[in-house]
This record gives C-alpha cells, sequence and structure tokens, in this order.
C-alpha cells in the first residue's frame, strides 16, 4: 500500500507500484495528461476505471467507461531487465500514447518483479 511513484521522461515513462488501482497513463495529444482509476475521461466526459492483469508473460492494460464498455488500451510483451519488468505496448488504442513501464516495483532497488500479478 502506499502511493505510487512516478517519474517520467518525455511524459512516457513511469514507476508502478503493484497493489494500487491509479495508475498512470500518457494520453495522446493532450500533452501527456495523467488518466487515472477515477478520473473523467475528457473524450467522452464518463468516469472511468483502469486495471492491469498479469498472465504468464502478457500484460493487459484495460479501460471500462461507466456506460459499461470495455476498451483494452493494450496487450505488453515483458523481459527481466535488473531484477524489473520492461514493457512497451505494442497496440495502444487510440486514447493513449505509446508508453513504457520501467519497473513494476516501488523503486529501481525493488526487489525482482513477479511473474504473476493479480487483477487489482
Amino acid at each position: 500500500a502506499g502511493s505510487v511513484s512516478t517519474r517520467t521522461n518525455g511524459g512516457q515513462h513511469y514507476w508502478f507500484g503493484l497493489g494500487h488501482t491509479d495508475y498512470k497513463f500518457a494520453k495522446m495529444n493532450e500533452g501527456y495528461t495523467l488518466l487515472r482509476d477515477g478520473d473523467i475521461d475528457d473524450n467522452t466526459g464518463q468516469w472511468v476505471t483502469l486495471r492491469i492483469s498479469m498472465e504468464a508473460d502478457i500484460i493487459t492494460t484495460t479501460i471500462t467507461y461507466e456506460n459499461g464498455f470495455h476498451h483494452e488500451v493494450a496487450k505488453l510483451d515483458h523481459s527481466y531487465v535488473a531484477g524489473s519488468i520492461g514493457l512497451r505496448a505494442s497496440n495502444a488504442k487510440a486514447l493513449f500514447a505509446d508508453l513504457e513501464v520501467v519497473s513494476l516495483g516501488p523503486s529501481p532497488a525493488s526487489t525482482p518483479a513477479p511473474t504473476r500479478a493479480p487483477i487489482i
């Protein structure tokens, strides 16, 4: 538990803390506005829910609008780098810019990331 720490580089690089729902993404064409769980999507005026699920080597991020529409944001293949997971969106959809999750731990010095994480 605790707040998610972020580090930006050109608006695209973030640290993500496991167990949190306020994952942050870089939104396309909006100066890298951060969209968090419970925010209102400026393009639709609806509240959104963001979730990340991990199965084997694929991480999927999903956005859900208040009308129940589910929008898969991206599937990400991961590889281990110095105890961290390096990710890059391979098929980010229209709302989101390409992004890279450079660590799933709270800091660069975090323990090795697990190969599986629950849907949170």
